[in-house]
């Protein structure tokens, strides 16, 4: 196949490969490479196969790469769109809690920290006799009334029991 040549700048021996095709002269495009020629090595720098390439048949189907674009974009969209709606659900209205026979002390502090779980601020607060079978300096009554929605930051008006 080769055979020992002497490089004229060194004075070494040096190997040739044996190439059918002298130089100058081309393919004709019907004409395949010889299996194991360097036309049949990989041109990826070593980033891929190495060595020689399989021959694509005809019946064979190229297999293309799933799009992944596509699919992080389409993805992408659904999240959006779960996340504006849980968040423009949430932030246009709140259900009022029940606050009847809640216990208050006199800061109604019990009240307030409840009413500011669900986004709510306390309105008027009346105190007015109750009925004997209330208890005393608990809530009796509210507006609005219990599992109304109503915009975050609304005021609840509370009566309490003396």
């Amino acid at each position: 196949m080769g055979h020992d040549a002497i490089d004229p700048a060194t004075g070494a021996p040096t190997s040739r490969i044996s190439n059918p095709l002298a130089a100058g002269q081309r393919r004709s495009p019907t004409q395949k490479a010889p299996r194991g020629s360097l036309s049949d090595m990989s041109t990826d720098g070593g980033a891929g196969h190495q060595g020689i390439q399989p021959e694509p048949t005809r019946n064979q189907p190229v297999r293309q790469p799933p799009n992944r674009l596509g699919t992080t974009v389409v993805l992408a969209l659904v999240i959006s769109v779960v996340a504006v709606a849980l968040i423009t659900s949430r932030t246009n209205s709140v259900r009022v809690p029940d606050l009847a026979g809640l216990a208050v002390d006199p800061n109604l502090d019990v009240v307030r920290t409840s009413l500011d779980t669900y986004h709510l601020v306390l309105g008027d607060v009346v105190v007015e006799e109750c009925d004997p079978l209330q208890l005393p300096r608990t809530v009796a009554d509210q507006s609005p009334a219990p599992g109304t929605s109503v915009p975050p930051g609304a005021a609840v008006a509370i009566t309490i029991c003396r």
